[in-house]
């Protein structure tokens, strides 16, 4: 991990504010306030590049790259999956901006199919836990066993070994356990614990950036790992405590952590 990208992460926190745990089960969300961060400094998100067209993603030949096409800058998140419209299911491996175009490492998380299929790519996010794995420079391999421990974990079938058959068949189940959690105006990011353990931590370089990811994150990376568990309901002891030992491992370098910057100034980071 970056220690660089730690120690900014740790800057951001400790300058913030936190907001009071809300829970659902053993999920919980803080969020991480800041004021005086700007609401949209025009940075678009992935999803919504795709849906509104201002986006293209083609094949290059090589299962681990993709190309991106963005008609203005778009941030790309590590863990990000794109679907359905290529050769392959993918997800990245890198969080970057992209304006213009630019090819950037992928991994397959649809073992079985290798050719294309009718209609456009769309948009999901993964489990944390891929993108931890991601970050702790795992091989497409472990990324191809992962997909399938998820799947089996979920009692899902799926022909090609797709990661987005989980979604398929339980997306409305996730929805609706995380429909409770809602953003603050001035959040620009959330702690995200379960079963007192804090799994991730998202940060935005302005507020509009998590009003637009917020519950799809919380849908499809968190979701899947909470949903799995005990589902028993978290005190703030917890939560606050499992909190305070995220802090000291990250600072202590126990935890990987990314952060990327736009023309000088914060887009994303985030912590597994």
């Amino acid at each position: 991990m970056s220690s660089e990208a730690a120690s900014q992460i740790l800057k951001i926190i400790d300058q913030a504010e936190l907001t009071a745990p809300q829970i659902q089960g053993n999920l919980a969300v803080s969020g991480i306030v800041d004021t005086s961060a700007e609401l949209y400094n025009g940075i678009v998100s992935t999803q919504i590049a795709l849906e509104l067209g201002n986006m293209k993603v083609e094949e290059t030949g090589h299962v681990p790259s993709l190309r991106f096409f963005a008609e203005e800058p778009t941030l790309i998140r590590c863990g990000e999956g794109v679907l359905g419209g290529g050769k392959q299911d993918r997800i990245i491996a890198e969080s970057t901006v992209v304006e213009g175009h630019r090819n950037l490492n992928v991994f397959c998380i649809e073992a079985g199919r290798w050719e294309h299929s009718q209609g456009e790519w769309l948009h999901t996010n993964t489990p944390i836990s891929m993108r931890k794995a991601i970050l702790e420079g795992r091989n497409q391999q472990h990324v191809w066993s992962m997909v399938q421990q998820i799947l089996s974990s979920w009692g899902v079938r799926s022909g090609t070994s797709a990661l987005g058959e989980l979604y398929a068949h339980f997306g409305h189940e996730f929805e609706r356990f995380v429909s409770r959690f809602k953003w603050s105006d001035d959040d620009i990011g959330m702690i995200v614990t379960v079963d007192g353990k804090v799994l991730g931590v998202e940060i935005f370089g302005d507020k509009m950036g998590l009003r637009r990811d917020y519950t799809a994150i919380l849908k499809e990376s968190y979701a899947p790992l909470a949903l799995r568990g005990t589902v028993r309901e978290m005190t703030y002891q917890e939560i606050n405590s499992g909190i305070s030992d995220f802090l000291s491992e990250l600072h202590s370098g126990q935890r990987r952590a990314q952060i990327v910057h736009h023309e000088g100034s914060l887009a994303y980071a985030c912590v597994v």
